[in-house]
């Protein structure tokens, strides 16, 4: 199996990269040249911004059946509720050991949508428990719209 190229190793090469540029401009005797050396120094940047970026948007939740919960008129998921009524599609579905659930037309915040991932042994578990929360809503997988059963 492969090693997993990571966030740490990336940044080791591009500053070996940026070192051996330096030496061998300086053991040859040539010029500088200092728009390789920023190119190069800007890759580095870019890497850490890379670093930052979060997907927060998709939080690993162990137990999604308890993390979603229906109360009256609304829809909890985590300390985030929404009218059902508003909800018209939801997606779900699996790659592998995850599973993937989404809000993709219900905003909480500007450009946000409630959505995570959850173990895939769940996922049949969690389905039904949604399709009982929300009955009139269509679920979106494998860029299929199934209608929920009424």
């Amino acid at each position: 199996m492969g090693k997993v190229l990571t966030h740490k190793n990336v940044i080791l090469v591009l500053i070996a990269i940026s070192l051996t540029y330096l030496i061998y401009t300086l053991l040859v005797g040539s010029d500088l040249n200092w728009l390789h050396f920023l190119l190069l120094i800007n890759l580095i940047g870019l890497s850490f911004t890379l670093k930052n970026v979060k997907h927060t948007h998709h939080n690993i939740i162990e137990d999604p059946i308890a993390f979603v919960s229906f109360d009256g008129p609304l829809m909890w998921i985590g300390n985030t509720a929404i009218n059902i009524n508003e909800i018209r599609k939801l997606t779900l579905d699996t790659a592998g050991n995850d599973g993937f659930f989404s809000l993709p037309y219900n905003q909480i915040s500007s450009g946000k949508t409630p959505s995570f991932t959850f173990p895939a042994c769940q996922f049949e578990a969690f389905r039904a428990h949604l399709r009982e929360g929300l009955p009139k809503a269509q679920f979106i997988t494998e860029g299929l719209i199934l209608k929920s059963h009424s």
